[in-house]
């Protein structure tokens, strides 16, 4: 689902797509393909990069994604499937501890991967503290002088 942000200026897209969104164009795989059970590298390595990306990012723990994957693909993974797609992820692939060729390619997309997700995550937390600073600003209803009340007119 591509989000325009012409459609809703303002709107940001939540990190969960967006995640999704990116490990689908990186990758070059549908979703459903990435969650069929299988062992074949091509579909491993972009299903550990997105579970490792949705549990740093959208502050999922392993039981919610867990849970999440067998509510969305009906994958049931266990929390030790899960911390081991994220320890891969963390451990070999992102400071490219890979020794042949074709680990060497994925563990570039993974790289990459990680940096636009990174990157994006790091502008949408921006954006949320000048809000937060905005309305920090604002000020205090007791900081509020009192207006004078008009001759003719009953103050409550």
């Amino acid at each position: 689902m591509e989000v325009s942000p012409y459609s809703a200026p303002g709107l940001e897209m939540p990190i969960d797509i967006f995640i999704e969104q990116q490990v689908l164009n990186i990758f070059g795989l549908t979703l459903d393909q990435i969650m069929i059970k299988c062992r074949e590298k091509r579909l491993v390595v972009p299903r550990q990069a997105y579970v490792a990306a949705m549990c740093r990012y959208n502050k999922n723990t392993q039981w919610g994604m867990s849970v999440l994957l067998y509510d969305r693909f009906q994958l049931s993974y266990d929390h030790s499937t899960i911390n081991h797609a994220e320890v891969t992820i963390e451990e070999v692939y992102l400071p490219g501890k890979v020794s042949n060729a074709t680990d060497k390619v994925y563990a570039k997309k993974v790289q990459e991967f990680f940096a636009i997700i990174q990157s994006e995550y790091d502008h949408q937390q921006t954006l949320k503290n000048e809000k937060r600073s905005r309305v920090s600003n604002l000020p205090r209803y007791s900081e509020i002088p009192e207006t004078p009340v008009p001759k003719g007119f009953v103050s409550f």
